[in-house]
């Protein structure tokens, strides 16, 4: 009688573990996609389902559901955005997070495409980005990396987009309408590249810092 009690314990562990791996799954893929759907004639990016038979989902890896929660502040009651936080969000799982952000916060996605042999973009980390004012304007942003040298799926986003050279900086102010290239921050001077002022980079992020339409 012990031994039949035992394996029946056994065999409702097994289930309950089953049933909370299946459940983990499923909450996994749920967050991993992020499909192109065609909707009365336009393209939309979302991480929802599309409403018709238009879906052309892009193959994502699963995110790390395990990661810290996002520092945000929330939306205020007037429904403009007060979301403010120095997070980056990286990649591909990155921007999947970065729409559900925006979606709920109501706040633009900034997004800076990148290599690590750029020396462009090197330029731009160290010297435009540390900036205590620039900082504080992007905070207003839900920020995402995207280096389309880290997988297929960097890649085709970044394709996806127009992308061509880099470093290159895309706004996304509305959830149905793809990423734009918004802002150059490299002007040709005298024949050499130089780039531009704090003070012009914060007022293009200023005039570009809208909640996000939905």
């Amino acid at each position: 009688m012990e031994m039949y009690l035992q394996l029946a314990k056994n065999s409702t562990r097994g289930v309950i573990a089953s049933g909370l791996s299946l459940m983990i799954l499923l909450a996994t893929n749920s967050l991993a996609q992020v499909n192109k759907c065609n909707v009365n004639g336009r393209i939309v990016y979302t991480d929802n389902a599309c409403p018709n038979e238009s879906a052309r989902p892009l193959q994502l890896e699963p995110l790390n559901t395990t990661s810290a929660t996002v520092p945000v502040s929330g939306e205020d009651k007037a429904g403009q955005s007060s979301y403010n936080s120095s997070r980056w969000f990286i990649d591909h799982a990155g921007y999947a997070t970065a729409l559900k952000v925006s979606r709920e916060q109501n706040a633009p996605i900034f997004i800076y495409a990148y290599t690590d042999w750029c020396p462009y973009c090197r330029k731009l980390e160290r010297e435009m980005f540390p900036d205590s004012q620039v900082k504080s304007t992007m905070a207003g942003y839900v920020k995402v990396k995207l280096n389309p040298e880290h997988s297929a799926a960097d890649q085709k986003l970044f394709k996806q987009w127009g992308g061509r050279g880099y470093p290159t900086l895309y706004i996304q102010t509305s959830l149905d309408s793809p990423p734009v290239r918004a802002i150059t921050p490299f002007r040709k001077h005298n024949g050499k590249w130089k780039l531009m002022k704090k003070e012009t980079f914060i007022g293009e992020l200023e005039s570009k810092l809208q909640p996000a339409t939905r």
